[in-house]
């Protein structure tokens, strides 16, 4: 009696608050059951744009699963499922070993592929038919008046003959650029005149240590670009770091005060062979490649070389 009439002075809305309680804990633990199994599969989902994490993911759940497996086959009632539980058992399991199935066959498809692969390159190897490397006749005009070299039209021509004379070879041929540092600088101290002979003799230093066969022209006012044909890549290195060595060794003198100047001039290069004049652009994949070593160069201070390989990593040499 006591009981019901503490009920009979609890207010309905309380009442509906403590029936509310239990309900919504009920709800709430379904509902993040559901969330769990949606999250789960969604990861798996997200992951389908990246293999390698996919396949880490899928490897983890099957030895998961087989653990599992595994405690419940120890477990003593495992012999006693209900005809429900063997049908759900059967249609799980065969939908996995449906699935696995599919990827066994796909390794023994990847292998066996593999391995006619090798047997017919084994068998009918294919040669390449190659040409010997001719040298072509370099154009050494129009030439720039302030240094009397080859301007950039002629090198860009001469580059053209080039990329024609390698295609059917195997021959790996290289450019390297010189630029002559703080130009401006030069000019506005000591004249236009002057800076130009400071790159005039630049040329003339770095042109001793080429071979006959290179080509060298005068592209800006402080850039001198190089072709060198058919060249191997370590004699092409030795080459570029005994030009920067011969400029870095020189005494430049102001030949209006007959007073010696400090000069350098930063370097890089890069190898190429035919399969650049298959880009849309191969003298523009020439020049960003050495542009951006020489950026290299330069931020990282004077008088520097580096190499700017087909991966597009630029290398420092020396410096």
């Amino acid at each position: 009696m006591k009981i019901l009439l503490t009920l009979a002075f609890i207010s309905r809305e309380t009442v509906l608050l403590l029936a509310a309680i239990p309900v919504s804990l009920a709800v709430g633990f379904a509902l993040g059951l559901l969330y769990e199994r949606w999250y789960n599969f969604s990861a798996v989902q997200r992951m389908t744009k990246r293999f390698d994490k996919l396949f880490l993911a899928v490897s983890k759940s099957l030895d998961k699963a087989e653990r599992a497996c595994r405690v419940f086959n120890q477990h003593p009632q495992c012999r006693e499922l209900n005809p429900k539980q063997r049908a759900a058992m059967q249609s799980l399991s065969g939908k996995l070993t449906g699935e696995l199935k599919q990827i066994s066959a796909a390794c023994e498809n990847l292998a066996d592929q593999k391995k006619a692969n090798r047997s017919n390159s084994s068998s009918k190897p294919e040669k390449k038919k190659l040409k010997p490397f001719h040298l072509p006749d370099w154009s050494l005009i129009p030439k720039d008046a302030r240094t009397d070299f080859p301007d950039a039209t002629a090198y860009q021509s001469n580059l053209e003959l080039l990329l024609a004379a390698m295609q059917q070879t195997d021959s790996q041929s290289a450019v390297l650029f010189v630029k002559l540092d703080h130009y401006s600088r030069h000019a506005q101290t000591y004249g236009g005149q002057t800076a130009d002979a400071f790159l005039k003799k630049t040329a003339s230093i770095v042109l001793r240590k080429l071979r006959q066969q290179d080509f060298i022209a005068q592209i800006t006012d402080d850039l001198l670009i190089a072709i060198i044909p058919d060249i191997q890549s370590a004699s092409m290195q030795q080459m570029a770091g005994n030009a920067r060595k011969a400029v870095r060794a020189h005494r430049f003198i102001n030949p209006e005060s007959e007073q010696e100047v400090f000069v350098t001039a930063s370097f890089s290069y890069t190898m190429f062979g035919e399969l650049i004049a298959k880009n849309d652009s191969p003298e523009q994949e020439l020049w960003d490649r050495c542009q951006n070593a020489l950026a290299a160069s330069q931020k990282q201070g004077r008088c520097q070389l580096h190499e700017m390989t087909d991966m597009g990593i630029s290398r420092l040499i020396a410096g």
